[in-house]
């Protein structure tokens, strides 16, 4: 079998993020890994390109998303630590207000996706643990709301001022 036109796609995208990932954010992703990964690149120790910079039309043409689809997308697999967004000085970007307006934006795969996959979603195979987590959390905030408002005292004259 002749695999010269193809483009390798980590397990760890099967495994961990297809079963949550939208439509749409899956989509995103495999056009950054086929324009990633996808592309040799005789200058880096793989022989991929680590990065690319994809426009904001390019994402569109290429996965038929819409402009709002795609930038909820970014946010999703971001959030997911599935890929990472640089600008042209090669900050992160990790929020899509900090990508709002940038000119470029460069999209490059979470390395860790390749070699440590399993580790990187272990969180995300335990929702026990994690609502667990999440409702802890949400108690301690409610704890600290309430202490708050028993120690704040609002009278006729605080509201005024």
């Amino acid at each position: 079998m002749n695999l010269t036109k193809t483009t390798q796609v980590p397990n760890a995208v099967f495994d961990h993020l297809l079963p949550i990932l939208s439509s749409s954010a899956l989509k995103i992703l495999l056009v950054i890994i086929r324009q990633t990964i996808g592309w040799k690149d005789n200058r880096s120790a793989t022989g991929r390109k680590d990065r690319d910079w994809i426009s904001a039309s390019q994402l569109h043409k290429k996965s038929g998303c819409s402009k709002r689809s795609i930038s909820m997308a970014v946010s999703e697999l971001v959030t997911l630590n599935a890929i990472q967004v640089f600008d042209i000085d090669g900050m992160p970007l990790a929020n899509s207000l900090d990508r709002r307006g940038k000119p470029k934006l460069f999209y490059r795969m979470n390395s860790r996706l390749y070699v440590d996959g399993d580790n990187l979603f272990n969180s995300m195979n335990n929702p026990v643990q994690n609502n667990q987590a999440s409702a802890n959390n949400a108690e301690d905030m409610r704890k600290k709301i309430t202490e708050l408002a028993h120690n704040l005292r609002i009278t006729k004259e605080t509201i005024q001022n």
